[in-house]
């Protein structure tokens, strides 16, 4: 039995995450942290109880109180929150120093252990705890509107795209979209020249832009971007977030190169094409792995052999060949349904807990006694001729050099 305490859709989150565990006996709920007490907490009647991304002392004693009733807690977190960069506007809140970051430590510390979604950000907070276990990003076909139909035959779940759909008005167009939020502003910054030039120099080429409507704006007059070949789609809530993905033709993933990104998933790349859109993103971290461990699935831009120099040769390459673009929408999304999909991986979740509580019993909890051989970073300690700190066995300046500056 688990239970999520979680603010995101309180008393629904992690049961309808339950539901897709045909396979599994599997009981969850999700607990509104604001009725938690020490005193009588529904989250007690659960063997294991998960805290994502949690910084209130409140919780905390909560939690504290749990693992006196022998309840197994496991902290949950998807970004390097103590490398927030100071251009977003979350650098008020997450950046090392601030309250909550310590809280958030506090918590990696006293957890029995904690999931994450890379190994970037498993290496890093592994001097907060060393019993770790990571989890990579998928994608919720059976639970949101990712337009597919899903069916499941002797718990076996079987998931069949449906015909991609297109943006009112903008049949005839060729749509290339970009997707995010205030936190993403260095990142969109790097679109900007290369927009502005295609639109006004393609007539069959439109611009979806799918965020705040002010950052838009701000964007489109800073670099000069036609703004009638600009079509803007609202932010919405977790639940309706898909929908506002569809009709795009070439998605793009762009990320500076600072090392709160180098820590990240590649979550955006699969949401794009789970959507139906060829991807283009940087070839920086998580990108530049994934293109690596798929080659072909999406382009990359900046250095590397195989990438291309700026932004509009990579769009431009789709924009005049329709049959390779049509390929890759039609290829990225098989692959996010062949190999990434939430059904089909449901049960890495158990096993990542049934880790940590194997883990817990063999006595690896806490902070370790010494840091990790290479330090807790990834990044910028490795020289040209030594082993990729990715585990490749390859030299880094053949493997991750590139992405990882």
């Amino acid at each position: 039995k688990v239970d999520g305490c979680s603010r995101i859709e309180p008393g629904g989150s992690v049961r309808r995450w339950a539901d897709t565990c045909h396979d599994l006996d599997l009981v969850a709920s999700t607990v509104d942290p604001d009725a938690l007490t020490a005193a009588c907490c529904p989250a007690f009647d659960y063997d294991v109880i998960l805290f994502p991304r949690q910084s209130s002392e409140h919780i905390f004693e909560t939690m504290r109180y749990a693992q006196w009733e022998g309840k197994t807690c496991v902290f949950e977190i998807d970004d390097d929150l103590d490398h927030v960069p100071p251009a977003s506007p979350a650098f008020a809140t997450y950046h090392q120093g601030t309250e909550e970051s310590a809280m958030i430590r506090k918590f990696m510390h006293h957890c029995h252990g904690m999931t994450c979604t890379t190994k970037e950000i498993a290496r890093w907070y592994y001097q907060c705890t060393q019993n770790v276990s990571v989890v990579e990003n998928f994608i919720d076909f059976s639970l949101r509107d990712w337009n597919v139909d899903v069916a499941y035959s002797g718990g076996v779940p079987f998931i069949k795209p449906k015909p991609a759909r297109r943006l009112p008005g903008l049949e005839d167009k060729i749509v290339i979209g970009w997707q995010g939020g205030s936190t993403h502003v260095e990142d969109l910054q790097l679109l900007g020249p290369s927009i502005s030039g295609i639109l006004k120099k393609r007539e069959n080429v439109v611009f979806a832009y799918y965020g705040a409507y002010e950052q838009m704006i701000e964007w489109v007059q800073r670099y000069g971007i036609p703004s009638d070949r600009v079509f803007h789609i609202s932010a919405r809530p977790f639940w309706e977030h898909p929908t506002g993905l569809h009709g795009v033709d070439i998605g793009l993933a762009p990320i500076a190169c600072n090392q709160f990104n180098l820590a990240k998933s590649h979550l955006k790349l699969l949401e794009g094409m789970a959507a139906g859109a060829a991807m283009i993103g940087s070839n920086v971290g998580p990108y530049a792995r994934f293109e690596r461990r798929h080659p072909g699935s999406v382009l990359t831009v900046g250095t590397g052999k195989w990438s291309h120099n700026t932004w509009g040769e990579a769009i431009l390459r789709l924009v005049d060949n329709p049959d390779l673009l049509q390929q890759m929408k039609v290829r990225g999304r098989q692959l996010t349904i062949d190999r990434y999909s939430l059904e089909k991986n449901i049960d890495l979740w158990p096993a990542a807990w049934q880790s940590i509580i194997q883990r817990v019993d063999e006595g690896l909890i806490g902070p370790p006694n010494r840091p990790p051989q290479g330090g807790y970073m990834m990044y910028g300690s490795a020289g040209a001729n030594d082993k990729c700190p990715c585990g490749s066995g390859l030299k880094y300046k053949k493997c991750c050099k590139e992405a990882w500056g």
